[in-house]
Protein backbone atom coordinates (compact mmCIF):
# COMPACT_ATOMS: atom_id res chain seq x y z
CA UNK A 1 0.00 0.00 0.00
CA UNK A 2 2.85 2.36 0.90
CA UNK A 3 4.62 1.55 -2.36
CA UNK A 4 1.50 2.46 -4.34
CA UNK A 5 1.24 5.74 -2.47
CA UNK A 6 4.88 6.61 -3.18
CA UNK A 7 4.51 5.67 -6.84
CA UNK A 8 1.45 7.90 -7.11
CA UNK A 9 3.31 10.77 -5.42
CA UNK A 10 6.19 10.40 -7.88
CA UNK A 11 3.76 10.38 -10.81
CA UNK A 12 1.96 13.47 -9.46
CA UNK A 13 5.22 15.32 -8.94
CA UNK A 14 6.37 14.34 -12.42
CA UNK A 15 3.14 15.56 -14.01
CA UNK A 16 3.27 18.84 -12.06
CA UNK A 17 6.95 19.38 -12.94
CA UNK A 18 6.46 18.62 -16.64
CA UNK A 19 3.38 20.88 -16.74
CA UNK A 20 5.36 23.79 -15.32
CA UNK A 21 8.47 22.98 -17.37
CA UNK A 22 6.61 23.01 -20.68
CA UNK A 23 5.49 26.60 -20.24
CA UNK A 24 8.96 27.78 -19.19
CA UNK A 25 10.73 25.91 -22.00
CA UNK A 26 8.39 27.23 -24.68
CA UNK A 27 8.65 30.81 -23.41
CA UNK A 28 12.35 30.98 -22.57
CA UNK A 29 13.80 28.77 -25.32
CA UNK A 30 11.39 29.49 -28.15
CA UNK A 31 9.01 32.45 -27.77
CA UNK A 32 11.24 35.10 -26.17
CA UNK A 33 14.41 34.40 -28.24
CA UNK A 34 12.41 34.51 -31.48
CA UNK A 35 10.58 37.68 -30.44
CA UNK A 36 13.97 39.22 -29.56
CA UNK A 37 15.15 38.40 -33.08
CA UNK A 38 12.14 39.69 -35.03
CA UNK A 39 10.89 42.58 -32.88
CA UNK A 40 12.72 45.88 -32.54
CA UNK A 41 14.57 46.62 -29.30
CA UNK A 42 11.84 49.02 -28.16
CA UNK A 43 9.05 46.53 -28.87
CA UNK A 44 10.94 43.69 -27.20
CA UNK A 45 11.46 45.88 -24.13
CA UNK A 46 7.68 46.47 -24.04
CA UNK A 47 7.13 42.70 -24.28
CA UNK A 48 9.52 42.11 -21.35
CA UNK A 49 7.69 44.76 -19.32
CA UNK A 50 4.27 43.28 -20.06
CA UNK A 51 5.43 39.71 -19.44
CA UNK A 52 6.88 40.72 -16.07
CA UNK A 53 3.65 42.46 -15.00
CA UNK A 54 1.65 39.49 -16.32
CA UNK A 55 3.62 36.99 -14.22
CA UNK A 56 3.31 39.06 -11.05
CA UNK A 57 -0.45 39.64 -11.35
CA UNK A 58 -1.24 36.05 -12.35
CA UNK A 59 0.65 34.68 -9.35
CA UNK A 60 -0.64 37.25 -6.83
CA UNK A 61 -4.28 37.43 -7.93
CA UNK A 62 -4.72 33.95 -9.38
CA UNK A 63 -2.30 31.38 -7.97
CA UNK A 64 -2.23 32.74 -4.42
CA UNK A 65 -6.03 32.86 -4.25
CA UNK A 66 -5.91 29.22 -5.28
CA UNK A 67 -3.36 28.52 -2.53
CA UNK A 68 -5.67 30.15 0.03
CA UNK A 69 -8.46 27.92 -1.27
CA UNK A 70 -6.29 24.86 -0.66
CA UNK A 71 -5.25 25.98 2.82
CA UNK A 72 -8.82 26.83 3.95
CA UNK A 73 -10.58 24.04 2.07
CA UNK A 74 -11.08 21.91 5.21
CA UNK A 75 -12.89 24.78 6.96
CA UNK A 76 -15.33 25.24 4.09
CA UNK A 77 -15.95 21.51 3.72
CA UNK A 78 -16.50 21.05 7.46
CA UNK A 79 -19.08 23.86 7.52
CA UNK A 80 -20.49 22.82 4.12
CA UNK A 81 -20.00 26.28 2.68
CA UNK A 82 -19.71 27.28 -0.98
CA UNK A 83 -18.75 30.64 -2.36
CA UNK A 84 -16.34 33.51 -1.58
CA UNK A 85 -13.55 32.52 -3.98
CA UNK A 86 -15.39 33.25 -7.22
CA UNK A 87 -16.54 36.58 -5.77
CA UNK A 88 -12.98 37.51 -4.73
CA UNK A 89 -11.67 36.48 -8.14
CA UNK A 90 -14.29 38.61 -9.92
CA UNK A 91 -13.33 41.62 -7.78
CA UNK A 92 -9.65 41.04 -8.63
CA UNK A 93 -10.41 40.93 -12.36
CA UNK A 94 -12.41 44.16 -12.10
CA UNK A 95 -9.47 45.76 -10.29
CA UNK A 96 -7.13 44.77 -13.15
CA UNK A 97 -9.47 46.27 -15.75
CA UNK A 98 -9.76 49.58 -13.87
CA UNK A 99 -6.01 49.90 -13.25
CA UNK A 100 -5.18 48.98 -16.85
CA UNK A 101 -7.46 51.69 -18.20
CA UNK A 102 -5.92 54.23 -15.83
CA UNK A 103 -2.44 53.24 -17.01
CA UNK A 104 -3.54 53.84 -20.61
CA UNK A 105 -3.35 57.59 -19.98
CA UNK A 106 0.23 57.41 -18.69
CA UNK A 107 1.86 54.95 -21.13
CA UNK A 108 2.44 55.28 -24.84
CA UNK A 109 0.40 52.28 -25.99
CA UNK A 110 -2.29 51.89 -28.63
CA UNK A 111 -5.85 51.16 -27.54
CA UNK A 112 -5.81 47.87 -29.47
CA UNK A 113 -2.67 46.65 -27.68
CA UNK A 114 -4.23 47.75 -24.39
CA UNK A 115 -7.27 45.53 -25.04
CA UNK A 116 -5.01 42.61 -25.97
CA UNK A 117 -2.98 43.04 -22.77
CA UNK A 118 -6.08 43.32 -20.56
CA UNK A 119 -7.71 40.23 -22.07
CA UNK A 120 -4.47 38.26 -21.74
CA UNK A 121 -4.15 39.28 -18.09
CA UNK A 122 -7.75 38.33 -17.26
CA UNK A 123 -7.49 34.92 -18.90
CA UNK A 124 -4.11 34.27 -17.29
CA UNK A 125 -5.35 35.08 -13.78
CA UNK A 126 -8.35 32.78 -14.22
CA UNK A 127 -6.12 29.98 -15.51
CA UNK A 128 -3.71 30.24 -12.58
CA UNK A 129 -6.58 30.19 -10.09
CA UNK A 130 -8.36 27.24 -11.69
CA UNK A 131 -5.32 24.99 -11.26
CA UNK A 132 -5.85 24.97 -7.46
CA UNK A 133 -8.98 22.83 -7.76
CA UNK A 134 -7.04 20.11 -9.55
CA UNK A 135 -4.22 20.26 -7.01
CA UNK A 136 -6.78 19.81 -4.24
CA UNK A 137 -8.10 16.71 -5.99
CA UNK A 138 -4.52 15.54 -6.70
CA UNK A 139 -5.34 15.61 -10.44
CA UNK A 140 -1.96 16.81 -11.65
CA UNK A 141 -2.44 15.06 -14.99
CA UNK A 142 -5.24 17.54 -15.82
CA UNK A 143 -2.87 20.44 -15.11
CA UNK A 144 -0.38 18.84 -17.50
CA UNK A 145 -2.99 18.55 -20.26
CA UNK A 146 -4.04 22.21 -19.90
CA UNK A 147 -0.41 23.38 -19.99
CA UNK A 148 0.26 21.30 -23.09
CA UNK A 149 -2.56 23.10 -24.87
CA UNK A 150 -1.22 26.42 -23.59
CA UNK A 151 2.14 25.65 -25.22
CA UNK A 152 0.42 24.66 -28.45
CA UNK A 153 -1.46 27.95 -28.39
CA UNK A 154 1.73 29.95 -27.83
CA UNK A 155 3.45 28.12 -30.69
CA UNK A 156 0.58 28.99 -33.01
CA UNK A 157 0.65 32.55 -31.71
CA UNK A 158 4.36 32.78 -32.46
CA UNK A 159 3.70 31.99 -36.11
CA UNK A 160 0.96 34.64 -36.17
CA UNK A 161 3.36 37.14 -34.56
CA UNK A 162 6.07 36.56 -37.15
CA UNK A 163 3.74 36.72 -40.14
CA UNK A 164 1.51 39.62 -39.02
CA UNK A 165 3.85 41.36 -36.50
CA UNK A 166 1.21 40.79 -33.84
CA UNK A 167 3.76 40.18 -31.08
CA UNK A 168 1.49 40.48 -28.03
CA UNK A 169 -0.86 37.99 -29.67
CA UNK A 170 1.51 35.15 -28.75
CA UNK A 171 0.41 35.23 -25.11
CA UNK A 172 -3.27 35.91 -25.86
CA UNK A 173 -3.61 32.94 -28.21
CA UNK A 174 -1.90 30.71 -25.63
CA UNK A 175 -4.41 31.73 -22.95
CA UNK A 176 -7.42 31.28 -25.26
CA UNK A 177 -6.36 27.75 -26.22
CA UNK A 178 -5.61 26.81 -22.57
CA UNK A 179 -8.91 28.15 -21.23
CA UNK A 180 -10.80 26.42 -24.06
CA UNK A 181 -9.16 23.16 -23.03
CA UNK A 182 -10.16 23.80 -19.40
CA UNK A 183 -13.80 24.39 -20.36
CA UNK A 184 -13.87 21.19 -22.42
CA UNK A 185 -12.47 19.22 -19.46
CA UNK A 186 -15.10 20.72 -17.14
CA UNK A 187 -17.81 19.84 -19.64
CA UNK A 188 -16.61 16.24 -19.93
CA UNK A 189 -16.59 15.95 -16.13
CA UNK A 190 -20.19 17.11 -15.98
CA UNK A 191 -19.30 20.55 -14.60
CA UNK A 192 -20.80 23.71 -16.06
CA UNK A 193 -19.22 27.13 -16.02
CA UNK A 194 -22.45 28.69 -14.78
CA UNK A 195 -22.28 26.54 -11.63
CA UNK A 196 -19.53 28.74 -10.24
CA UNK A 197 -21.09 30.33 -7.14
CA UNK A 198 -20.75 34.10 -6.73
CA UNK A 199 -21.83 34.35 -3.10
CA UNK A 200 -20.54 35.51 0.27
CA UNK A 201 -20.28 33.20 3.28
CA UNK A 202 -19.56 33.68 6.97
CA UNK A 203 -15.92 32.73 6.34
CA UNK A 204 -15.25 35.43 3.77
CA UNK A 205 -13.66 37.81 6.31
CA UNK A 206 -11.13 35.22 7.43
CA UNK A 207 -10.49 34.17 3.84
CA UNK A 208 -9.84 37.76 2.81
CA UNK A 209 -7.48 38.19 5.75
CA UNK A 210 -5.53 35.07 4.74
CA UNK A 211 -5.54 36.18 1.10
CA UNK A 212 -4.34 39.65 2.09
CA UNK A 213 -1.41 38.23 4.05
CA UNK A 214 -0.37 35.62 1.52
CA UNK A 215 -1.10 37.94 -1.40
CA UNK A 216 0.94 40.68 0.24
CA UNK A 217 3.89 38.32 0.59
CA UNK A 218 3.46 37.23 -3.04
CA UNK A 219 3.21 40.72 -4.52
CA UNK A 220 6.42 41.76 -2.77
CA UNK A 221 8.37 38.57 -3.51
CA UNK A 222 7.23 38.31 -7.13
CA UNK A 223 7.32 42.05 -7.67
CA UNK A 224 10.91 42.18 -6.49
CA UNK A 225 11.74 39.13 -8.62
CA UNK A 226 10.86 41.11 -11.73
CA UNK A 227 11.80 44.49 -10.28
CA UNK A 228 15.41 44.07 -11.33
CA UNK A 229 14.43 43.91 -15.00
CA UNK A 230 12.14 46.93 -14.73
CA UNK A 231 14.62 49.09 -12.81
CA UNK A 232 17.37 48.41 -15.35
CA UNK A 233 15.37 50.34 -17.95
CA UNK A 234 15.40 53.78 -16.26
CA UNK A 235 18.92 53.24 -14.89
CA UNK A 236 20.68 51.93 -18.00
CA UNK A 237 18.29 51.99 -20.97
CA UNK A 238 16.56 49.57 -23.36
CA UNK A 239 19.66 47.64 -24.48
CA UNK A 240 20.76 46.97 -20.91
CA UNK A 241 17.26 45.82 -19.96
CA UNK A 242 17.14 43.36 -22.86
CA UNK A 243 20.62 42.05 -22.05
CA UNK A 244 19.84 41.63 -18.35
CA UNK A 245 16.62 39.79 -19.21
CA UNK A 246 18.48 37.38 -21.48
CA UNK A 247 21.05 36.60 -18.78
CA UNK A 248 18.70 36.31 -15.77
CA UNK A 249 15.95 34.40 -17.59
CA UNK A 250 18.35 31.60 -18.51
CA UNK A 251 19.50 30.96 -14.96
CA UNK A 252 15.94 31.21 -13.67
CA UNK A 253 15.05 28.20 -15.78
CA UNK A 254 16.12 26.12 -12.78
CA UNK A 255 12.67 27.03 -11.47
CA UNK A 256 11.59 24.20 -13.80
CA UNK A 257 12.37 21.94 -10.85
CA UNK A 258 11.84 24.12 -7.79
CA UNK A 259 8.55 25.92 -8.51
CA UNK A 260 6.47 22.84 -9.44
CA UNK A 261 8.00 21.02 -6.47
CA UNK A 262 6.98 23.96 -4.29
CA UNK A 263 3.33 23.88 -5.39
CA UNK A 264 3.34 20.08 -5.11
CA UNK A 265 4.67 20.32 -1.55
CA UNK A 266 1.95 22.77 -0.53
CA UNK A 267 -0.74 20.47 -1.91
CA UNK A 268 0.71 17.63 0.17
CA UNK A 269 1.39 19.69 3.30
CA UNK A 270 -2.25 20.75 3.49
CA UNK A 271 -3.03 17.20 4.64
CA UNK A 272 -0.10 17.01 7.12
CA UNK A 273 -0.97 17.15 10.82
CA UNK A 274 0.49 19.90 13.00
CA UNK A 275 2.37 17.39 15.20
CA UNK A 276 4.67 16.54 12.28
CA UNK A 277 5.75 20.16 11.89
CA UNK A 278 9.04 19.90 13.81
CA UNK A 279 10.20 16.84 11.89
CA UNK A 280 9.54 18.53 8.54
CA UNK A 281 11.31 21.74 9.59
CA UNK A 282 14.34 19.82 10.92
CA UNK A 283 14.78 17.96 7.63
CA UNK A 284 14.39 21.20 5.73
CA UNK A 285 17.17 22.89 7.70
CA UNK A 286 19.47 19.91 7.12
CA UNK A 287 19.25 20.02 3.32
CA UNK A 288 19.45 23.82 2.91
CA UNK A 289 23.24 24.05 2.38
CA UNK A 290 23.60 21.09 -0.04
CA UNK A 291 20.68 22.36 -2.12
CA UNK A 292 22.12 25.88 -2.21
CA UNK A 293 25.47 24.62 -3.54
CA UNK A 294 23.65 22.59 -6.18
CA UNK A 295 21.57 25.61 -7.20
CA UNK A 296 24.65 27.83 -7.51
CA UNK A 297 26.46 25.39 -9.79
CA UNK A 298 23.37 24.76 -11.90
CA UNK A 299 22.48 28.43 -12.18
CA UNK A 300 25.92 29.54 -13.37
CA UNK A 301 26.15 26.67 -15.85
CA UNK A 302 22.69 27.24 -17.32
CA UNK A 303 23.29 30.99 -17.60
CA UNK A 304 26.56 30.59 -19.49
CA UNK A 305 25.36 28.11 -22.11
CA UNK A 306 21.83 29.50 -22.28
CA UNK A 307 22.86 33.04 -23.15
CA UNK A 308 25.53 31.81 -25.57
CA UNK A 309 23.00 29.72 -27.50
CA UNK A 310 19.74 31.69 -27.30
CA UNK A 311 20.87 35.31 -26.81
CA UNK A 312 24.28 35.47 -28.53
CA UNK A 313 23.87 39.20 -29.17
CA UNK A 314 24.09 39.80 -25.41
CA UNK A 315 26.67 37.13 -24.53
CA UNK A 316 29.78 39.31 -24.26
CA UNK A 317 28.18 41.65 -21.71
CA UNK A 318 26.12 39.02 -19.91
CA UNK A 319 29.06 36.71 -19.19
CA UNK A 320 30.62 39.46 -17.04
CA UNK A 321 27.56 39.24 -14.75
CA UNK A 322 27.64 35.44 -14.58
CA UNK A 323 28.66 35.10 -10.91
CA UNK A 324 26.26 37.61 -9.26
CA UNK A 325 23.29 36.52 -11.39
CA UNK A 326 24.04 32.86 -10.66
CA UNK A 327 24.29 33.45 -6.91
CA UNK A 328 21.15 35.61 -6.82
CA UNK A 329 19.14 33.01 -8.72
CA UNK A 330 20.36 30.18 -6.48
CA UNK A 331 19.42 32.10 -3.33
CA UNK A 332 15.99 32.86 -4.78
CA UNK A 333 15.41 29.21 -5.65
CA UNK A 334 16.37 28.16 -2.13
CA UNK A 335 13.81 30.60 -0.74
CA UNK A 336 11.16 29.23 -3.10
CA UNK A 337 11.87 25.76 -1.73
CA UNK A 338 10.99 26.98 1.76
CA UNK A 339 7.84 28.83 0.70
CA UNK A 340 5.29 25.98 1.05
CA UNK A 341 6.59 25.12 4.53
CA UNK A 342 6.34 28.65 5.88
CA UNK A 343 2.94 29.13 4.21
CA UNK A 344 1.64 25.98 5.88
CA UNK A 345 3.04 26.37 9.41
CA UNK A 346 3.61 30.11 9.95
CA UNK A 347 1.46 33.20 10.23
CA UNK A 348 1.29 35.33 7.09
CA UNK A 349 2.19 38.55 8.94
CA UNK A 350 5.70 37.22 9.73
CA UNK A 351 6.29 36.42 6.08
CA UNK A 352 4.95 39.79 5.04
CA UNK A 353 7.36 41.57 7.39
CA UNK A 354 10.30 39.63 5.94
CA UNK A 355 9.25 40.46 2.38
CA UNK A 356 8.84 44.17 3.13
CA UNK A 357 12.27 44.32 4.76
CA UNK A 358 13.81 42.39 1.86
CA UNK A 359 12.20 44.66 -0.74
CA UNK A 360 13.40 47.84 0.99
CA UNK A 361 16.96 46.54 1.31
CA UNK A 362 16.98 45.41 -2.32
CA UNK A 363 15.72 48.71 -3.74
CA UNK A 364 18.21 50.75 -1.69
CA UNK A 365 21.10 48.47 -2.68
CA UNK A 366 20.10 48.55 -6.35
CA UNK A 367 20.24 52.32 -6.54
CA UNK A 368 23.40 52.71 -4.43
CA UNK A 369 25.34 49.85 -6.03
CA UNK A 370 24.33 50.72 -9.59
CA UNK A 371 25.33 54.35 -9.03
CA UNK A 372 28.77 53.22 -7.84
CA UNK A 373 29.49 50.17 -10.03
CA UNK A 374 26.96 50.29 -12.88
CA UNK A 375 25.44 47.00 -14.12
CA UNK A 376 27.85 44.96 -11.97
CA UNK A 377 26.64 46.77 -8.88
CA UNK A 378 23.04 46.26 -9.94
CA UNK A 379 23.57 42.51 -10.26
CA UNK A 380 25.38 42.24 -6.90
CA UNK A 381 22.62 44.24 -5.21
CA UNK A 382 20.12 41.56 -6.28
CA UNK A 383 22.45 38.95 -4.80
CA UNK A 384 22.73 40.79 -1.47
CA UNK A 385 18.95 41.20 -1.24
CA UNK A 386 18.32 37.51 -1.91
CA UNK A 387 20.90 36.51 0.72
CA UNK A 388 19.18 38.64 3.37
CA UNK A 389 15.79 37.18 2.45
CA UNK A 390 17.04 33.59 2.73
CA UNK A 391 18.79 34.31 6.04
CA UNK A 392 15.55 35.72 7.46
CA UNK A 393 13.67 32.55 6.41
CA UNK A 394 16.39 30.44 8.02
CA UNK A 395 16.11 32.36 11.29
CA UNK A 396 12.34 31.91 11.23
CA UNK A 397 12.74 28.15 10.92
CA UNK A 398 15.34 27.95 13.70
CA UNK A 399 13.37 30.14 16.11
CA UNK A 400 10.17 28.15 15.54
CA UNK A 401 12.02 24.86 16.02
CA UNK A 402 13.61 26.03 19.28
CA UNK A 403 10.26 27.39 20.47
CA UNK A 404 8.60 24.04 19.89
CA UNK A 405 11.32 22.29 21.88
CA UNK A 406 10.94 24.68 24.80
CA UNK A 407 7.19 24.19 24.76
CA UNK A 408 7.63 20.45 25.11
CA UNK A 409 10.13 20.85 27.96
CA UNK A 410 7.63 22.95 29.86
Amino acid sequence: MNIRRYVKSIKDLGANTIAFALGIVIQQLLVMPILAKYASEDVFAEIIFFHSVFNVLCVVLGEELGNVKMIRNDVYETKRLQGDYALILAASLAFVVVCSNVCYFFFNISFFNLLVCILTLLLGIVRYYCMASYRLKQQFNVILIINIFYCVGESVGLVVAIVFHFYFGVFLIGEIVALTCWLVIRRRNGEKFCKIIFSKTSEMGKTLKAYGGIGGVAIISNGVTYLDRLLVYPLAGVSAMNMYYGASSMSKMLSLVVNPFSTFMLAKLVAVRENREEKIIRKCVQIMLPMLLLFIFGSITVTYFGVKIFYPQYFKTAVELLIPIGFATALGLETSLLKPIVMRFYEANKLLFIQIFYALVLIVCMYLFSYRWGMHGFAWATCVGRAIQLFAYFLLLRIRKRGNKNDRDE
